[in-house]
């Protein structure tokens, strides 16, 4: 909720005012129910420990899990109130819209472009868009993403600069991000393409030949030995 975000804005009622800033909202609501998160994570890391030790007459912890069930009713008491928060607050939808692509929040979408839509290994393209989102930052020259990866994959990729920085800064959508049938088909390709590599395998286990080759040297050597 704050300037910097600005998504959600809490009702006065779970709010409260600030003794130092005159204008401040303060949401007590969300501290409150963060607080009270933290509790009950270190409550629970709590009675992890004590019931590793198994139960006997020693087991002072185990006389007080009892009021976990107290701890129990205060997570579902927090989390009623949050609901209550939530339905009785106001987001702010075109905050929300306008800052979903700040930040080069497309560059994972991009990275799936190289990857799927063009066959790019997957550490190629996350190192080459992060730097070609570094680069933007920086405002320095960019590099040349063709070239890059002609460099390292070997391949003359028919790849639009333009396009993956536009879908990088969130300017473009790739349609394939949500075409959920066509991700499946791309990913049950990749699967036959594994499944014809691993029939190509040798069925010979590595640390087995290995092994045998150390018996073979040993036998060799106890053979010269009894010539000897």
């Amino acid at each position: 909720m704050t300037p910097e975000f600005g998504f959600f804005v809490p009702a006065d009622a779970h709010s409260g005012g600030s003794s130092a800033l005159p204008h401040a909202k303060v949401p007590f609501g969300f501290q409150a129910v963060i607080g009270g998160a933290i509790m009950a994570a270190t409550r629970l890391a709590g009675e992890m420990s004590s019931a590793a030790g198994g139960p006997s007459e020693g087991s002072e912890p185990i006389y007080h899990s009892a009021s976990l069930y107290e701890g129990a009713a205060d997570i579902v008491a927090r989390t009623r109130y949050m609901a209550d928060v939530i339905e009785h607050g106001r987001f702010d939808p075109e905050e929300l819209r306008r800052k979903s692509t700040t930040d080069y929040a497309g560059s994972s979408e991009a990275h799936d472009r190289l990857v799927y839509d063009f066959g790019v290994p997957f550490r190629t393209g996350h190192r080459l868009l992060g730097a070609m989102a570094r680069a933007d930052y920086l405002g320095e020259p960019q590099i040349d993403l063709k070239q890059a990866l002609l460099d390292e994959t070997g391949r003359d990729l028919d790849v639009d600069q333009d396009e993956i920085m536009d879908i990088v800064l969130g300017r473009r959508l790739w349609p394939t991000t949500f075409d959920f049938e066509r991700l499946r088909e791309l990913w049950t390709e990749f699967g036959k393409e594994v499944a014809a590599a691993e029939e190509k395998l040798t069925d010979e286990n590595p640390v087995e030949r290995t092994l045998e080759a150390l018996l073979a040297e040993a036998r060799a050597w106890l053979a010269r030995r009894s010539e000897a």
